[in-house]
């Protein structure tokens, strides 16, 4: 007659084994000591069989067996998992962890520019994987072909140009490209994807909004959606960016003082500042629901619904691109060139048709007057006046 010792499941929240069953003796016509792992590929439990008939003395055999099964109870409550060899252990580090180690890595021989650029990559990687219900924790050998396919195509719908999109391309397969050589990973996910071709880089697929398109989307928005409408002035007004706008709290909006608050924790380049809400745009502010909201939630929350509210659901940026793709560039009629970012174009533009540059700057948040000088189209306003200035030169 065969003899199990009684089964007991230990639930293990383990990053390299979410679970396993500890191991058993089983007496027998052959006796072996039998425990289940879950198989690294699969993540299915899988049966470990260890025979135990050396030993003659039947008590003696006992008395290692346990101490065995002890062992090995040990070991796997540690994270020693027989499936795994030893130069597999690190595609299962976390995500979260090895994104540390690639920043701690890199602040060793990288100057601080390209730790912007490094530190800004890591952000959007943490920030797609929550915003996409995924936990850091994954480990790195589970972000697999699918992800990253989501990825890129949540970059391809946002409003970044393709000069920005081969831009992550090329900083997401260089960071795949070191965790393959410190053993992070196997494969790069990001491999097969191409980045936007030169005509696609010299092309230009966001204009500038003119007076007439204001108007008409302010007119739009009033009506139908004002709480979007308060989201497209504070890209226009305020140079806010969709992903520092969906982060926005409650707290964060100061209508006595007229001012955004853009904390470090949300802000693309890690640092705070305030944005002024000039008077055109403060009786649309002054009609968000916000006197009944907690201070900590999102001045624009989720519900799945495009009425942008506050609540405690974290709108995702990409929302806001699929909310003017689908409905204010149908309703309005308008192509793939007017976009949503083109509203920080056109506010800097013309911002800068009657204040000073440092000033449009300053409320940019932008660290030099270069940056500023690049959403700001008037090179063609310029040459139009070489042109016609040499002109009356040559009469």
């Amino acid at each position: 007659m065969v003899r199990i010792q009684p089964l007991t499941r230990i639930q293990k929240r383990n990053t390299l084994h979410p679970e396993f069953y500890p191991p058993r003796l089983v007496e027998g016509k052959i006796w072996y000591i039998v425990y289940y792992v879950a198989d690294p590929y699969t993540n299915e439990l899988t049966r470990v069989r260890i025979k135990f008939n050396r030993i003659p003395n039947i008590g003696q055999r006992r008395q290692m067996a346990r101490a065995l099964m002890r062992t090995l109870t040990e070991k796997l409550e540690s994270g020693w998992n027989p499936l795994i060899s030893g130069d597999e252990k690190k595609t299962y580090t976390p995500i979260s962890q090895a994104l540390e180690d690639y920043i701690k890595a890199k602040e060793h021989d990288a100057e601080e520019n390209s730790m912007r650029v490094y530190r800004s990559l890591v952000k959007f990687i943490r920030s797609w994987m929550e915003d996409s219900g995924l936990s850091t924790d994954l480990p790195v050998n589970q972000f697999s072909d699918e992800m990253a396919a989501d990825v890129m195509e949540g970059l391809k719908m946002s409003d970044i140009g393709p000069r920005t999109y081969n831009n992550y391309l090329r900083g997401l397969k260089t960071l795949w490209n070191w965790f393959i050589e410190y053993r992070y990973a196997r494969l790069n996910p990001f491999r097969d994807f191409k980045p936007s071709s030169k005509r696609m880089l010299q092309k230009k697929i966001r204009v500038l909004l003119t007076l007439e398109d204001r108007k008409a989307l302010f007119n739009l928005l009033e009506k139908s959606n004002p709480n979007f409408l308060c989201i497209c002035l504070l890209c226009y007004y305020c140079f806010i960016r969709p992903k520092e706008i969906v982060l926005l709290k409650v707290k964060d909006l100061d209508l006595e003082k007229q001012c955004v608050y853009i904390s470090r924790e949300i802000a693309k380049n890690d640092k705070d500042s305030i944005r002024t809400i000039p008077d055109a745009a403060m009786p649309f502010f002054q009609q968000l629901q916000i006197r009944k909201a907690e201070a900590d939630e999102f001045l624009f929350s989720w519900d799945g619904r495009y009425d942008f509210i506050p609540g405690t659901n974290q709108c995702c940026s990409r929302e806001l691109a699929r909310y003017w793709d689908r409905y204010v560039r149908a309703e309005l009629g308008w192509g793939l060139d007017k976009q949503f970012y083109s509203l920080k174009d056109s506010g800097m533009t013309d911002m800068s048709r009657y204040m000073a540059l440092p000033l449009v700057q300053g409320q940019a948040d932008h660290s030099s007057l270069a940056i500023t000088s690049i959403y700001i189209q008037k090179k063609m306003e310029v040459q139009e006046q070489i042109r016609t200035q040499a002109k009356k030169f040559t009469e």
